[in-house]
This record gives structure tokens, sequence and C-alpha cells, in this order.
């Protein structure tokens, strides 16, 4: 598992972004002051600008809080739907110019792009993330459920959502598969970790700005992709369906504007999509736990954070 970690988590990735990338992006991003990477060794130097007093768009303190407090989970905490529309309507630029961008296949620091070079078949990635998904969410699940888990014990309710989510899961693997398998879904390029905790959002002027954090994810995928994240980690269940609808039809506006072949991916498609890849996110995310928390503490604020999800 660390090895799949160190391939994802590439910081040389973000110093690639920013030096090739960056200039260009229609989304707001910090201004680069310096960045550089070695074609030999990987190393690099990224120099980015200080965004104080700016502040992270979900404030997962207040989820730790409540999670950890005894009393039955509070599901009405949520970010403000404001900021969180200005965010997918920002990540929603750069989905919009790089849609089917073929150029984008020579970058071979974008994950995904050698598979789309060398005509290798997307519905492969999906096969290997249904196989990841499954199997680490069986792990994850028995040593959450015989309490060997190292660290904050979740609630029964909280393991009940995510076998929910796997089950969702799997019962789209060869509806979702077959379309893959296609080769001819939209492709663009995806920030890959859009969630509150990479957005920033400065609200000291006339109306609030955002400005987005950590490409060390960067892939060429759905568009849905950043939206199914953002969407379900960010809002309350409750603001999420009162919304979500709304955002990804400006999603989906925005993409046939660019381009996208309305016929043939129809809106029901693409909101269909948005909520798998973010079932597939939050499956992710969980079954990483062991991994990505090695201290044993910080899945407290991971685990509030997904936790109402319902």
């Amino acid at each position: 598992m660390t090895g799949f970690l160190n391939l994802v988590l590439s910081l040389s990735r973000e110093a690639h972004f920013f030096a090739e990338l960056g200039p260009e992006c229609p989304m707001p991003i910090p201004k680069c002051l310096y960045s550089s990477v070695s074609w030999f060794s990987n190393a690099f130097i990224i120099v980015m600008q200080d965004c104080h007093p700016a502040r992270v768009l979900s404030n997962i303190d207040e989820a730790k809080r409540a999670f950890g407090s005894g009393e039955p989970f509070d599901t009405s905490l949520t970010s403000p739907i404001e900021h969180v529309e200005l965010a997918c309507d920002e990540v929603t630029k750069m989905h919009a110019k790089y849609l089917n961008d073929r150029s984008l296949t020579s970058k071979h620091w974008i994950i995904g792009a050698e598979t789309r070079a060398t005509g290798g078949r997307v519905a492969d990635e999906y096969g290997v993330t249904f196989l990841f998904v499954t199997k680490a969410w069986a792990k994850t699940r028995a040593m959450v459920t015989t309490k060997t888990w190292p660290s904050t014990p979740w609630p029964d309710r909280f393991v009940g959502y995510m076998d929910e989510l796997a089950e969702y899961v799997q019962s789209r693997k060869h509806e979702i598969g077959q379309v893959a398998a296609s080769d001819l879904w939209p492709f663009t390029l995806v920030h890959g970790d859009f969630h509150g905790h990479n957005i920033l959002i400065k609200d000291d002027g006339p109306r609030p700005d955002t400005v987005i954090l950590d490409f060390q994810i960067l892939q060429l995928a759905d568009p849905v992709a950043d939206l199914g994240k953002l969407l379900l980690f960010a809002l309350s269940p409750e603001v999420r369906r009162a919304n979500e609808e709304r955002l990804v039809r400006k999603s989906y506006d925005a993409m046939l504007e660019a381009g996208l072949d309305g016929e043939t991916y129809p809106f029901s498609l693409y909101f269909d999509r948005y909520k798998f890849e973010g079932a597939v996110a939050v499956m992710m995310v969980v079954s990483l736990l062991d991994t990505l928390m090695a201290d044993g503490k910080d899945d407290e604020h991971i685990v509030p954070m997904i936790f109402p999800l319902h």
C-alpha cells in the first residue's frame, strides 16, 4: 500500500503543474514564485505566495468536537453553500478548458496520461479501482469491527453507511465499466483531491474569492470526479440533496459549451456518474485510513468529515 501512495501522492507532480500549466490555469491558484523539477532525481522546489488571511472552506475542528462528544452526531454540520458553489464554478473553468485535450496525454507526470497516450483501455483503470475499493474496505472493516483499529472508535452507523456505499459501488460495476470500455467518455484535467481542506476562502473583500491548493493527484478523468468528492465531503446530506442537481447541471452546461456531445452523454448519465465518483472517493479515503493515518490519530479528523453522508 505504501508503494501505491508514493505513486499517487507526488509532490513533484505539483511542481510540474505550476511550471507547465499553472501560468495558463483559469482556476484561482497561489502565485508560484519558483518551481523546478529535476528530470534525473525527481527532486523539486516550489516557492508559493503566502495566502494569509485566507481560511479553509471546511472547518473540520467543529466536526471533530461533535464526533468525540458522545452525543448523537450532528449531521447539520456543513460548509456554506455559497462557498462550495464558488469552488465548483472555479474548478469547472479548468474542466472546460482542458476537455478532451489530447496534448495533456504527452505529460507523463499526470495520472492517466500514459493510458490514453498509448491507447490503453480506460476500463482497465476502473477495474483496478473496483478491486482496490472492495478489498481495501474489507480489510479496514475487519479491523474496525474486531476492535483492532488503532485509533478513534467508529460509530456502528458509520460502518453501516460505508457498507451501503461499498454495495452501491459494486452494484454499478458492470454499467460503469461498460461506459468506460467504450473509451469515448470525455476526459479532462481533474484536481483529484478536491475537498474543503484544499480550498481556501478569502472573504475580506466585497465578495468571497477562492484559492485552490494541492495538485499532487492531478489526473485525466471524468469532469464529475471533482464535484463528487467536494459535495459529499463538504455539505451536510440535507444541503447536498437540495443543491447537487443544480450544481452538477451547471458543470454539465459548461461541458456542453466546451464541446461535450449532449446526445451521447445526456445529463442523466452525467449526474449518475457524479454520484458514482463521489461514492468511490469516499470509499478510497476510508479504505486508506490505516495507511494514511499511521500515527493512529488523524482519522479523528477524516472520519468526522465524511460521517454525515447518509
